[in-house]
């Protein structure tokens, strides 16, 4: 709820509506997707001085799907976790 009263000053009516009108889905994925946007925009702006703002977006989608975790690494890392914790004796 938080994204939408940072952008409209009542969302409850806007939600009421796209609710009636059975495009609650498709709106929720729509807002998501213009933040993602802001956000990678926000930090190509303030970080990535060295490439044009569509090289740095497809510098991102790929990093991302490149690096996706299979489930053997998944487990490993819970596996490490957990033995950190278990290890851990508060004073």
């Amino acid at each position: 709820m938080d994204l939408l009263f940072h952008r409209y000053a009542s969302p409850l009516l806007l939600l009421d509506g796209i609710i009636q009108t059975s495009q609650f889905t498709h709106y929720v994925a729509e807002l998501m997707r213009i933040v993602n946007d802001e956000k990678t925009w926000e930090v190509w702006m303030h970080r990535a001085k060295d490439k044009t703002y569509s090289e740095f977006q497809r510098a991102i989608n790929t990093s991302s799907k490149s690096e996706a975790i299979d489930r053997k690494e998944l487990e490993a890392t819970i596996k490490n976790t957990n033995a950190i914790l278990n290890s851990f004796k508060p004073s």
